[in-house]
């Protein structure tokens, strides 16, 4: 594997000497002529005697002369032979050394040339980083918050992209590391080699491309070259998701079934849908108001695979959906309601119940930002009350989609930066929250008021322990000798009393997932706890697990000095009676 990374393409010096042969031979005959030459013709001293200049001094004259120099003619006065042969050769050499300096700048201003230097500097940068890294492949408005995110948490990324003018952007990023970057194909097997997708301190691959076909061979290089590697790639149709899925990629994040089934969760299970929006620092499906979309009959102005999942997710919801497209899409029934048109019209949301009671939203899915704001301003227009949900496309569209004050805004490229963090950061919480769905709508709303009653209604920090010499080196370590329960690691160290505002979401053992667990459950090796806490109450969590003194405090009460200084000084501080 390794040596497929010395490809002879790639190498810059055979280039260079392939480029300077002619220059170079250039250079070594009319230096060989001019320094044969001048030792050839005879010369004489001052004083008459007749002398020859040998190769030595000959080569040291031609050196001087043809960088114009000029020290003069020495080691005496030329005959005129030899001023004529030396005229010669300062033409000769100097015209060679413009042919070569030519060729040189040629081959530096060479794209080939300077695309060879980048992709080796740039490996090397990869080789040298002695830090996990994740390797994002696609630097577009996906990439460039994933970026941002994985920097932001301290940890470091490599960047595959192939359009030019995105590695400039990343450039001049306020990021806090230096992140490598290539401009190249990122589906390439000689680019994902050199982004490092082999080495030991890749974390994972993030396809995160606009071209399905490019993450679905990212994905499979990545699974053929270093199969223990997690892969999370972008997918967006139904057949490069089934591909994806049948080699074993590890995560397929599709923005529009996140956001259909999102939409879906909160019309149903508006309680779940306010859990998913506290936990998250980000949500996926951002609410701009405090209303929740209502249950009732929409119109869906989205052709395509996003107003194909809004239907198939909203059926179960016995929401009703009124479609506008320009054409009814084969996958529908024929009695589903249909309406031809963009809707960026007033008489097309006129035909599509826009002003019957029982319609209460309307959603902007179009992939085209200006038909999209059309639409909402249409829908506005008519009816001001209902909820109005807009696609966002491009990033720099969103100030203006912010200013209509939408109830809802979907933005493709931030879902799937958002899923794709949580994966990376917290990838248990989204298994939490799948089987939370087991729970009613009452159920949850009850245990997100006692929650936010306890951590308050600022985000919460969700994080997972695994009991071990690792994650929980004192619980690990106190575990031989005592039981040690959930409720422990909840107290404060500060005051082993009183409570931490924290909350153990979920215990994994043995692959068994136990949602809520009693305070009471003892833990065991190889556990896997899922905290949920108030941002100033993580340290204190961590530094209980991590600390083997504090954790006996926290256990028994007891503080005893740590290290062998504060040891004497404390033996010295008991009475001498006591001691002995």
């Amino acid at each position: 594997m390794e040596q497929l990374l010395h490809l002879r393409r790639h190498s810059v010096v055979p280039m260079v000497l392939r480029r300077m042969r002619a220059p170079l031979i250039t250079l070594i005959v009319s230096y060989s002529v001019s320094v044969l030459g001048l030792v050839l013709i005879p010369g004489a001293s001052a004083d008459g005697t007749p002398y020859r200049m040998d190769f030595l001094n000959a080569f040291y004259v031609v050196s001087y002369t043809a960088t114009t120099i000029g020290f003069g003619e020495i080691p005496h006065a030329y005959s005129g032979v030899q001023r004529l042969w030396m005229t010669l050769s300062l033409y000769l050499v100097v015209i060679a050394w413009f042919y070569a300096i030519g060729t040189i700048v040629g081959l530096v201003r060479d794209p080939a040339f300077q695309q060879a230097v980048t992709w080796n500097r740039f490996r090397h940068q990869v080789q040298g980083l002695a830090e996990p890294f994740h390797l994002v492949c696609g630097y577009g408005d996906t990439g460039a918050q994933l970026v941002q995110e994985i920097t932001d948490g301290d940890g470091r990324a490599v960047v595959l992209e192939r359009v030019e003018g995105h590695t400039y952007e990343l450039g001049i990023e306020d990021l806090r590391s230096y992140v490598p970057r290539f401009s190249g194909d990122d589906s390439n097997v000689d680019n994902l080699l050199a982004a490092g997708i082999t080495q030991a301190h890749c974390r994972s691959v993030l396809a995160v491309t606009d071209d399905d076909h490019a993450n679905l061979q990212i994905a499979i290089t990545a699974k053929l070259l270093n199969p223990s590697l997690p892969v999370i790639a972008r997918s967006g149709n139904d057949e490069t998701h089934a591909n994806m899925a049948s080699f074993g990629t590890d995560y397929i994040v599709s923005a529009f079934d996140t956001f259909a089934g999102g939409f879906a969760m909160a019309i149903e299970s508006p309680r779940l849908h306010r859990v998913y929006e506290w936990m998250s620092p980000r949500p996926e499906i951002p609410l701009t108001s405090e209303r929740l979309p209502p249950p009732g009959r929409w119109i869906v102005c989205a052709p395509g695979r996003l107003g194909k999942r809004l239907c198939q997710r909203l059926a179960p919801t016995d929401t009703e959906v009124v479609l506008v497209s320009a054409e009814k899409p084969a996958w529908m029934a024929a009695d589903q309601p249909h309406v031809p048109g963009k809707g960026t019209e007033a008489e097309t949301l006129k035909q599509a119940g826009i002003e019957g009671q029982d319609t209460v939203g309307v959603i902007a899915g179009t992939d085209d930002d200006a038909d999209n704001l059309s639409i909402v301003m249409t829908a506005r227009e008519l009816r001001p009350e209902l909820f109005i949900t807009a696609r966002l496309n491009a990033r720099a569209n969103r100030r203006v989609f912010e200013a209509a004050e939408l109830d809802m805004i979907m933005e493709p490229s931030g879902i799937i930066a958002l899923r794709i963090m949580r994966v990376l950061s917290t990838p248990r919480l989204p298994q939490f929250l799948r089987r939370l769905r087991d729970y009613d709508d009452a159920r949850i709303g009850e245990l997100l008021e006692h929650w936010q009653q306890l951590m308050g209604t600022e985000t919460p920090r969700i994080r997972a322990f695994t009991v071990g010499p690792q994650e929980m080196p004192a619980v690990a370590d106190a575990l031989p000798r005592r039981p040690v329960t959930l409720e422990a690691l909840l107290r404060d160290p500060r005051q082993r009393d009183e409570t931490l505002p924290a909350e153990v979401l979920m215990l994994e053992r043995d692959g068994e997932l136990t949602l809520l667990p009693e305070p009471g459950v003892r833990l065991e090796i190889g556990d896997t706890v899922l905290i949920c806490a108030r941002a100033d109450a993580l340290g204190p969590l961590s530094w209980t697990v991590n600390n083997l003194d504090v954790f006996r405090y926290v256990m028994t009460g007891e503080q005893r000095p740590d290290g062998w200084l504060w040891r004497r000084l404390a033996e010295r501080r008991v009475p001498e009676h006591r001691r002995a």
